[in-house]
């Protein structure tokens, strides 16, 4: 969202090659989500509330939610 809000995400980075290291974690009966990969992420918001988060943890996650919690 141009303007407003920027963000991005990478894999983690192996704490000794540096290489991309993928890590994901699966929850078969979670509530937020059934698959998740660890990323790190950057985030900035310009608007009233500004926030600025440089390479911090994120995830990626398919959210497919209805009102009793996760579908698929």
């Amino acid at each position: 969202m141009p303007g407003l809000l920027e963000g991005s995400a990478e894999p983690i980075k192996n704490p000794v090659t540096g290489a991309p290291h993928r890590a994901r974690v699966q929850l078969p009966t979670g509530f937020e989500y059934r698959e998740a990969e660890y990323v790190t992420g950057t985030a900035k918001a310009t608007g009233d509330i500004p926030l600025d988060f440089q390479t911090t943890h994120a995830h990626i996650a398919k959210a497919d939610w209805g009102t009793r919690g996760v579908l698929s």
